[in-house]
């Protein structure tokens, strides 16, 4: 009967000074089931983010405070959150072009990501699909690339090895020591690819 579940209830008494408690408890999986985190459908792996726990995750408050202000760049710039159980991809869309177009992903120490694990912030376009390129408008893929030679020239990244997504890795502790810079980048390619026009509509 692989349908049929057994349950029982535990009533345990206490004794104290003034009288006595009854105390149920229920045992089996339901029970277990209440008591389990919330979790990803069929990752069965850990709980999702959200800011408040993407933030808590880091014990450097430096590296906090980095964390943090990247999420207020994308905020400015009214960007997308899109929040798993070990980072948050910041997104943007345009009107050239009606997809969310991913520009950073930010991840918590000891992430285990395909970007080689370890936590550490990625910025870049892509998004790891074969003809991800080749399908963007030439706008859009010309402020990705010009966002992607600007980061390669930054001493402290390294680049991420997947031909679909031209993006640069930063470990937590260079990111809190270059926020400045890396903000600003961020910020930047957040609006211009906010500000294009749809092909054919510019001018």
């Amino acid at each position: 009967m692989p349908r049929i579940e057994v349950l029982a209830v535990e009533v345990k008494q206490f004794q104290g000074a003034t009288g006595s408690t009854l105390v149920p408890r229920m045992i089996g999986r339901a029970a277990e089931a209440v008591a389990a985190p919330t979790r990803r459908s069929g990752s069965g792996r850990g709980v999702i983010l959200n800011r408040q726990k993407f933030l808590e995750s880091f014990a450097d408050q430096q590296v906090r405070d980095a964390a943090k202000c990247l999420l207020e760049v994308a905020d400015k710039h009214n960007a997308d959150f899109s929040w798993n159980r070990e980072s948050v991809t910041v997104r943007q869309r345009c009107a050239g072009w009606n997809r969310f177009i991913r520009v950073a992903s930010l991840h918590i120490p000891l992430a285990t990501g395909w970007h080689g694990g370890g936590g550490g912030f990625v910025f870049g376009g892509g998004d790891g699909k074969e003809g991800f390129w080749e399908s963007l408008p030439p706008a859009i893929r010309q402020t990705l690339e010009e966002w992607a030679e600007a980061l390669s020239q930054c001493s402290f990244v390294k680049q991420v090895p997947a031909d679909s997504v031209h993006g640069y890795a930063v470990s937590h502790e260079d990111a809190a020591a270059n926020i400045d810079l890396l903000s600003e980048q961020l910020g930047r390619v957040l609006e211009t690819l906010q500000s294009l026009e749809p092909e054919g509509e510019a001018g």
